[in-house]
């Protein structure tokens, strides 16, 4: 059985069966199904959600369920490449990096229409409507409903390889949707080759695949490359492609998709899109416009036009998005933290963990723990992190080895504890973030911001004061579970 998302969602409750939630209720995916994850996280609580019974964009009853949260904990993806779910710290990490630089080569397979689930329901023209899926709209303030958090595959016209990323699509009609893609980025230059040839771009949706292939998409390799190989490496299995309905044999899509949308892109045609929240959890505004109150109204931006070519899906499809926000969102950025481990190691070979961390939007806090090879080595590491990609990583931390970059309390106790201002680096005017708000700029190419980089080692090589410490052999011994009775409160 090839890895999909039904191998998926097999697997995960075999290993972690607590870990899926099924709502049988009927929930409007306007508001109300982000709202359930909303106060999901509120609680402390990661789950997988399937919905069974929501509606369209038409307000009918959908044909399709809907499946959210898939990313929402890290446990999760730990099970996704073959992991036991509680080796999701630096483990998770490194076996991505060990996979995603290593196992590129499996290669893919190629299968007939008639092998490909994908194929079972083919639409095409003018029988195409985003509107019969349950498509969400998120916060209030969103300029509409999104398709979000899904793989988008696009094809280099110059070499011919497949890039993969994730974007943001504002629906404006059955047929029509708007192309969030962010001047900068991978997928930019791929439409921009497009718009220089002269050409349409074709843009390929994937809903639902095994999560293997939506963390696949988060590894920041070089521009070119062929990305379906990030996807064999991860699935760790060749991924199953087929012809498409709009290209055919010249745009291969994922065979054992739930749900493939096909789109082009038409050279110059833009138009108004968004707005809609960021994964910081904001609104972002531009040229300093802020015309509604103190904290003004977000504003739309402009952005390609996609039309839609053809939709085809498994008879019994489900509709798997990721909400921009959240653990689901900032989960799936472990792909960055995989490849930022493979870099700083170059400079800092002694590099022991990195995080990204859920309270800095799963890029723009950087946590690195690391011994020291020689006198700078932290601060080579943090000035890596800091170039490694436009607009993240904008404080980056970094401590030594026996410090936990997973328990950010640690963190702040080795900052607290080990620096002095002389130990704050500065550095101005580098890109800044698409989605910061503090980057403002007259357009996201114009956007910069300040980075700083925290130095929270100990002096090389120079005494410094002893750390109190309890051995792990002893705290294994007093585990509370063997020496601490629960006490009962005696009735009056």
């Amino acid at each position: 059985m090839a890895k999909d998302f039904r191998y998926f969602l097999a697997q995960l409750t075999e290993v972690v069966p607590e870990d899926t939630v099924r709502v049988t209720r009927e929930v409007d995916p306007c508001l109300e199904a982000a709202a359930l994850i909303h106060n999901l996280e509120a609680k402390g609580r990661y789950p997988l959600v399937l919905f069974d019974n929501v509606k369209n964009m038409h307000g009918k009853r959908s044909s399709f369920p809907l499946c959210m949260n898939m990313a929402g904990s890290r446990q999760r993806m730990a099970v996704a490449i073959g992991l036991p779910p509680d080796q999701w710290r630096m483990e998770l990490t490194l076996k991505m990096q060990q996979l995603l630089t290593q196992n590129r080569n499996i290669g893919t397979a190629t299968v007939a229409r008639g092998e490909a689930p994908v194929k079972e329901v083919r639409k095409v023209r003018g029988d195409v409507d985003l509107f019969e899926f349950p498509i969400p709209k998120y916060y209030e303030h969103d300029g509409g409903y999104y398709i979000t958090g899904m793989p988008v595959i696009t094809r280099i016209p110059s070499n011919g390889h497949y890039n993969i990323s994730i974007n943001r699509f504002h629906v404006k009609d059955p047929a029509t949707i708007m192309y969030g893609v962010t001047p900068g980025t991978h997928s930019r230059l791929v439409y921009n080759e497009y718009q220089r040839l002269n050409r349409p771009c074709p843009v390929v949706i994937v809903s639902g695949h095994h999560l293997a292939t939506y963390m696949a998409t988060q590894w920041a390799g070089p521009y070119g490359e062929d990305e379906y190989a990030d996807i064999t490496a991860l699935l760790q299995e060749p991924l199953r492609l087929v012809p498409s309905e709009t290209w055919g044999e010249d745009f291969l899509v994922p065979a054992d998709a739930e749900i493939i949308i096909e789109a082009e892109a038409l050279p110059g045609e833009w138009g108004e899109e968004g707005p809609f929240v960021e994964h910081f959890g904001y609104y972002k505004g531009f040229k300093g416009v802020w015309p509604d109150g103190p904290y003004g109204y977000p504003m739309p931006r402009n952005y390609p036009v996609l039309h839609v070519k053809a939709i085809t899906h498994r008879r019994d499809a489900w509709f798997v998005p990721h909400a921009a926000w959240g653990n689901s969102c900032v989960n799936l950025l472990t792909g960055k933290a995989a490849a930022l481990y493979e870099r700083v190691r170059l400079v800092a070979p002694l590099v022991k963990a990195i995080y990204c961390p859920v309270s800095g939007g799963g890029s723009y806090w950087t946590f690195v723990s690391l011994k020291h090879r020689q006198k700078g080595d932290a601060r080579a590491a943090i000035l890596t992190i800091m170039a490694m990609e436009r607009g993240h990583n904008k404080y980056v931390v970094a401590v030594d080895d026996d410090v936990d970059v997973f328990d950010e309390q640690e963190v702040w106790w080795a900052v607290a504890s080990r620096t002095t201002a002389e130990d704050f680096i500065i550095i101005p005017a580098l890109p800044g973030g698409g989605c910061d708000p503090e980057a403002l700029g007259a357009s996201h190419l114009e956007e910069v911001s300040t980075r700083l980089g925290i130095d929270a080692t100990r002096p090389f090589k120079q005494p410094f004061s002893l750390h109190a410490t309890v051995s792990e052999e002893l705290k294994k011994k007093m585990d509370p579970a063997t020496y601490i009775e629960r006490v009962s409160r005696r009735s009056s």
